[in-house]
């Protein structure tokens, strides 16, 4: 009954006009701000999850979760390997494969590449074009424009490996056809060819590189990491996409928790402008606040009714918030466009964020912090203002005398 009462008080005090218009313009200006910080807030949360999902993506498909490979040079008994790695759980591919450092030439300059050959099964699953062509080469859609080659033409590839000569050592020279060109991947850089080919120029027999491990999430190939690292009967060394990639993401998360910070400085100015509202609404009730003392309200429910009304307020702030943050988020990217096509730049370059578009990904755990946030600065801008309401004596006040 007591709460009914404060809050019948406190929504008229919402609805009726104060004296001091100023009053009721800082009391706007709250719920604003308050909306204003949740949205942008909730937009920046949702851009920077994004940029962490898709960078996550970016990993997961075009690069390998473990590396296995043998301190001493190169896997001879890789098909054992191969084996054991399977049996373990969460585990859906394992491929061996030889890299090589070499440089390319098309007649004109020398280009420095590194060569990955790969299976002849996994080809044909990936490139089949390449996987029945001896000395067949996949370039990437950068290094074909700078090597300035197409499809089907021939390039030279200058490798590591020595031959004696009449005229002395010399470096091996190799033509490779060029048979695909593949669209540009941030994390994989490496031009592709067979396997057994670089077998064969390096002098290796059947022996690889090392061995590609792909999980059926990221998540699980530290702790596949860890259990191979733990067995005493594994004598490889082997690294993951964490390890590679660590520092990138532990700056993606220290930069999305900055901006959290930084964006929530507009929340707090919000609730300011609450407290300095409600302390002036408090100014211009005293008469009717001594009159409702008069009449039987206690100090209990005077204390209620500002601090029902300042949740109001946040309430308020924060509905219309959340849904202008959702809107934005979902529609960021259309947004940038039309932002990039209105002044004629590009903001969003894929040679420095990976991507050429804002994504987007609304984490609801993040709303939820958001959103209690500003309900408890809300809850805490209220408590001055109704401690000072509580100690107003009606006597005085209706005497004139306060």
């Amino acid at each position: 009954m007591n709460k009914s009462i404060s809050l019948l008080i406190a929504s008229r005090y919402i609805r009726a006009k104060c004296k001091n218009r100023y009053v009721s313009f800082l009391s706007l200006f709250s719920i604003i701000a308050t909306a204003l910080g949740i949205a942008v807030l909730i937009t920046v949360m949702s851009v920077m999850n994004g940029f962490d999902h898709e960078i996550k993506q970016l990993v997961f498909t075009n690069d390998d979760h473990l590396v296995v490979a043998d301190s001493y040079g190169n896997i001879k008994n890789w098909k054992n390997l191969v084996t054991k790695l399977k049996s373990y759980p969460n585990v859906v591919a394992v491929d061996p494969s030889v890299e090589m450092q070499a440089l390319i030439s098309n007649n004109d300059e020398l280009l420095p590449a590194l060569l990955k050959g790969e299976t002849v099964s996994n080809l044909n699953k990936t490139h089949p074009r390449l996987a029945n062509i001896k000395y067949g080469i996949v370039l990437t859609q950068n290094y074909a424009y700078r090597a300035n080659v197409d499809i089907g033409d021939e390039v030279l590839v200058i490798t590591p490996k020595i031959k004696n000569t009449l005229a002395g050592p010399r470096p091996q020279i190799h033509k490779f056809k060029v048979v695909e060109i593949i669209p540009n991947a941030k994390f994989a850089t490496n031009q592709i060819v067979r396997m057994q080919d670089l077998q064969n120029i390096l002098a290796i027999g059947d022996a690889v590189s090392y061995v590609n491990v792909k999980m059926d999430s990221l998540a699980s190939a530290p702790i596949l990491q860890n259990k191979l690292r733990s067995d005493p009967d594994f004598f490889y060394s082997v690294s993951s996409w964490a390890e590679r990639y660590g520092q990138l993401f532990k700056a993606l998360k220290l930069q999305k928790t900055m901006m959290f910070l930084i964006l929530m400085l507009i929340i707090i100015i919000a609730a300011f402008n609450m407290l300095s509202s409600m302390v002036m609404l408090v100014a211009d009730k005293r008469s009717s606040i001594a009159v409702l003392r008069s009449l039987g309200l206690t100090r209990r429910q005077v204390v209620f009714v500002f601090i029902i009304q300042g949740i109001i307020i946040g309430i308020i702030g924060m509905f219309v918030g959340t849904i202008c943050g959702y809107v934005l988020s979902i529609n960021v990217t259309s947004v940038v466009h039309a932002i990039e096509s209105l002044i004629g730049y590009k903001l969003v370059d894929k040679s420095v964020y990976m991507l050429d578009y804002l994504p987007s990904y609304i984490d609801w755990d993040d709303v939820t912090v958001i959103n209690t946030t500003a309900f408890i600065l809300s809850v805490l801008a209220t408590l001055y203002p109704s401690y000072k309401a509580s100690l107003i004596k009606p006597a005085k006040v209706l005497r004139g005398e306060g």
